[in-house]
């Protein structure tokens, strides 16, 4: 059995991150296992950007198997590729296709925010940190 978490436990492990705008009403279509994906993909990002891999438009792109996904989740191969539809269908995945037997080019795409969940600071300058609000940068 587990332990509580400790204070040094915080930074000692590693997380996927669900971006919230997945709960929301314009992703109610995705399944967890749609969430979880793209939390996997999303985190393949920094792995991308320390091996440079970017396009000319300055986009970040991933290469990650079927196979190797199918295996991580312990699902098939049809079980990801109905994931990848889903992403796709929902606008949060594009491929590219490279041809002669190379691997597609997998781009992950930011999900829409909606006004809830956005960080901007009022028009007016002023932050509402009374209503739980992130208190504006300047």
């Amino acid at each position: 059995m587990g332990h509580r978490y400790s204070y040094d436990d915080s930074i000692k492990y590693r997380y996927y991150q669900i971006p919230k705008a997945l709960l929301t009403s314009e992703y109610t279509k995705l399944t967890n296992d749609d969430r979880v994906v793209y939390a996997i993909l999303s985190d393949r990002l920094q792995l991308s950007r320390k091996n440079g891999w970017v396009n000319a438009r300055r986009e970040l792109y991933i290469y990650f198997s079927a196979d190797r996904l199918s295996e991580l989740l312990g699902v098939s191969r049809k079980t990801v590729y109905r994931i990848f539809r889903h992403l796709k269908d929902a606008g949060l995945l594009e491929a590219e296709r490279q041809g002669l037997g190379k691997p597609n080019q997998l781009y992950v795409c930011t999900p829409v925010v909606g006004s809830e969940l956005s960080y901007t600071c009022p028009k007016s300058g002023a932050s509402d940190e009374s209503a739980g609000a992130l208190p504006c940068l300047r």
